[in-house]
């Protein structure tokens, strides 16, 4: 199960552009506080953010949540530089990749 379904509204949020926070529900429907540092887990691929690789907050700005479709998506927004050395914005839903796994962030 995506980690946004079992987490309190209002408490997913960043941290230096690249440390998710949240509090999840555990297994007994505790909310327990947990992080994840996401430049562990995702890159910047020509612009783009992906998934299985790392560090993309060395090459990103303007890094931000966007929740509006919360608890189904959780995008995370990062205007990223290109190998052409222009710009451009990506985003990505954690939703995928991250869970919940008795109240902490697991990818």
């Amino acid at each position: 199960m995506s980690f946004a379904n079992t987490a309190q509204p209002g408490s997913i949020r960043l941290e230096s552009n690249h440390i998710l926070h949240a509090n999840l529900k555990d297994h007994e429907g505790k909310f327990i506080g947990s992080s994840m540092d996401l430049d562990r887990h995702i890159g910047n691929v020509n612009g783009n953010l992906a998934f299985d690789s790392g560090d993309f907050s060395r090459t990103a700005t303007n890094v931000r949540l966007d929740l509006s479709g919360f608890p189904n998506r959780v995008l995370l927004v990062a205007s990223l530089r290109k190998e052409n050395g222009s710009t451009g914005v990506s985003s990505l839903d954690l939703n995928q990749r991250i869970t919940n796994r008795d109240g902490h962030l697991e990818y």
